[in-house]
């Protein structure tokens, strides 16, 4: 794996305010990526399912739920961005990470993202976390059944998302917070 960028001691927030401020926008964005490859995820056992039963799909499932499998995704991605940077992690970026953790609490509060995080084991690495996330999830949204890969299609989403977090937090780490309070909708087009 490349490193993401280097945690330089410049990139470090200069006020709790704007640390949080940073965090709040890496979150935003991260969330509507999770929402977005859900979403693809879904999209993709219901063709599958329609593919070999020759009958439109049905893929029943509540806002609830779509929103507890978000925040599941959401959580897995920002303990993402620290697993993919390489070398030594400076103290400031743990903390930004654990800012991000509590943005997304406040983002989505249930589940809780330490209730989500403890479900893991993260001395696996990277390809087994995003396996083990793709189980839950696909288990928790009852698709197993849909597709031959609906065990394992969201890892592979969430793998594949390895660029998209890179320019997410470089983005979010990098820019200026006035750039930073557009909205996160017009900044994601551009990835």
């Amino acid at each position: 794996m490349e490193p993401v960028f280097g945690l330089e001691d410049q990139l470090k927030p200069k006020t709790e305010e704007e640390l949080s401020e940073r965090a709040d926008f890496l979150v935003a964005a991260l969330a509507l990526w999770c929402s977005h490859a859900l979403k693809t995820y879904i999209d993709h056992c219901g063709a599958k399912e329609t593919e070999r039963t020759g009958v439109a799909a049905n893929i029943p499932f509540n806002q609830s739920e779509f929103d507890k499998a978000s925040k599941e995704l959401l959580t897995l991605s920002i303990w993402l961005t620290l697993l993919e940077q390489t070398g030594t992690i400076p103290d400031w970026f743990k903390q930004f990470i654990g800012k991000c953790h509590d943005a997304s609490n406040g983002l989505l509060p249930e589940p809780n993202s330490r209730e989500i995080s403890a479900r893991y084991d993260f001395s696996q690495g990277i390809l087994a976390l995003c396996e083990t996330l793709s189980f839950h999830i696909c288990m928790q949204m009852n698709l197993g059944t849909t597709s031959d890969d609906a065990l394992i299609k969201l890892g592979n989403i969430l793998s594949a998302g390895q660029k998209q977090r890179t320019k997410l937090l470089n983005f979010a780490l990098t820019e200026p917070i006035s750039i930073l309070s557009l909205t996160v909708e017009t900044q994601l087009a551009e990835f």
